[in-house]
């Protein structure tokens, strides 16, 4: 099974071909590029970087504007299409519901994007913290099991795949979870890290997270989508702070040796 990493615009001083480089040494197959100030008008350049140094880019990240209803941004997801990039996560909108009459355009939108530009568009489970809290149902005794249903119900409604991130959903070990059966079929990116109770998205060598019954359903299933690392605890604390790609190339080699490779 391949394995990607999440590359980001932080920290900001770092340039994107230090990103490249860095990232290569980790061992890593492939990158999952979260659109931003560094790569959204660098497309060109992009591309050039994952040839030079051999990381194909197999899906991307909504850009940061995009996801908080500041700004739709639709010329990402065509320039996207441009370079046969088929696979694109986006998260439901900060601070707002899903039944809020904005969160339903924008889903409307997002169905339209993937149906103008042939790409898929995958919709992503969230953190019931910060700006996601009316995503889930304040009196639900299993508020993650409903969050996740939501998500689902909605990939139904418009069509979208998912990406299932492992931090977010906060379960030791989804693959026990009914709800994260009936999504598996549509599950086309997991993003992997492990957690606590206290911090996301940590190396898979720490925190309460399995990986090994993840992997053992991953090769019964035969599953073709995408892995990607988003080991990144505290991404707003990264802003100037240095990037961790040992706890990348830790995750990488953790990661192989439960998978067998």
């Amino acid at each position: 099974m391949k394995i990607n990493a999440s590359l980001t615009d932080f920290p900001v001083y770092i340039s994107l071909e230090t990103f490249f480089k860095e990232f290569k040494k980790t061992g890593v197959d492939g990158l999952e590029v979260v659109g931003g100030y560094k790569n959204r008008w660098s497309f060109k350049r992009l591309f050039h970087l994952a040839e030079k140094y051999n990381l194909p880019i197999t899906s991307f990240h909504q850009p940061i504007w995009s996801g908080v209803g500041a700004y739709f941004d639709e010329n990402f997801f065509k320039n996207i299409s441009k370079y046969n990039v088929q696979y694109v996560t986006f998260h439901p909108l900060a601070f707002r519901a899903f039944d809020d009459d904005q969160m339903k355009k924008y889903f409307e939108k997002m169905a339209l994007m993937q149906e103008k530009y042939g790409i898929h568009m995958l919709l992503e489970n969230m953190p019931d913290d910060l700006g996601y809290t009316k995503l889930y149902v304040p009196t639900e005794r299993k508020k993650v099991q409903q969050h996740l249903k939501k998500i689902y119900e909605v990939g139904q409604e418009y069509g979208f795949l998912f990406t299932f991130d492992i931090s977010h959903a906060e379960l030791s070990d989804p693959t026990t979870e009914e709800i994260f059966g009936k999504m598996f079929p549509s599950i086309a990116t997991i993003h992997l890290s492990s957690f606590t109770n206290q911090k996301h998205h940590l190396p898979l060598t720490q925190g309460n997270f399995k990986l090994e019954p993840l992997v053992a359903l991953l090769k019964k299933q035969h599953y073709k989508g995408r892995l990607t690392l988003e080991v990144n605890e505290n991404l707003f604390r990264r802003v100037f702070f240095p990037y961790d790609f040992e706890s990348i190339k830790e995750s990488v080699s953790y990661f192989r040796k439960i998978a067998g490779k």
